[in-house]
């Protein structure tokens, strides 16, 4: 059996790897030339602009890893459609790679990213790995409005799996203690996300989400 060289090891590093699950309708591909520190602002650009596109549920990049993940909302998907719709977001977003790198300036040092639809709008998450069993998330929408911070902060303390929650008075970002035999970081950020959606549903008058769930209906007609 031959020990693969040095040089080996590096090219298959370098190498794109795709992993697919049909039944979860989930894609996983890891790119070191990509997802990587330096590419923080691109990271970005592309999870928000995979949700802003049909059918797909959640994006996120981890750049430990090097890997962005693509969840579908239909649920089973074949490999080669999900390789089609990573490959269409990736050539929209990737002519912008190395344009506007600068972070913006309420934008942490992340280690993940991780974007969900909101309506007309995004609600990211960035997260830091603060230590094994601790992150610290921030979302933009929380920074808005220090009520709903603290409602998500309150709601998460309830999730199984999560052991404390706390709100800091400048940003609002969340610092979460979980247990991590028991929900992995990402489903720790899914977590807040449910949370977040859940509180901004209650916030909006019966007359708004029927609109929002009927946008096709014609006011004043019976």
């Amino acid at each position: 059996m031959k020990t693969p060289s040095v040089k080996q090891v590096e090219h298959e590093e370098l190498e794109p790897h795709i992993e697919f699950s049909e039944e979860h309708g989930i894609v996983n591909v890891r790119d070191r030339r990509l997802f990587r520190r330096g590419h923080e602002a691109f990271c970005r650009r592309l999870v928000e602009s995979a949700v802003r596109q049909p059918g797909i549920r959640s994006a996120s990049v981890a750049l430990g890893s090097a890997t962005c993940r693509l969840d579908f909302d239909t649920g089973r998907q074949s490999a080669e459609c999900m390789a089609r719709r990573f490959a269409e977001i990736m050539n929209a977003t990737i002519p912008e790679l190395g344009h506007n790198e600068n972070p913006l300036e309420d934008e942490i040092d992340w280690a993940m990213v991780s974007a969900f639809p909101a309506g007309e709008m995004v609600s990211c998450w960035q997260a830091v790995h603060e230590s094994p069993h601790r992150l610290r998330l921030h979302n933009k929408m929380l920074c808005l409005d220090a009520t709903i911070a603290r409602r998500v902060a309150r709601a998460l303390r309830e999730v199984p799996g999560i052991l404390a929650c706390r709100v800091a008075s400048f940003g609002r970002d969340l610092t979460i203690a979980y247990d991590p035999s028991r929900r992995a970081a990402l489903a720790v950020v899914e977590a807040a996300e449910v949370c977040l959606r859940r509180i901004r549903l209650s916030n909006v008058r019966p007359a708004e989400l029927d609109k929002k769930q009927n946008p096709g209906q014609i006011e004043g007609r019976s």
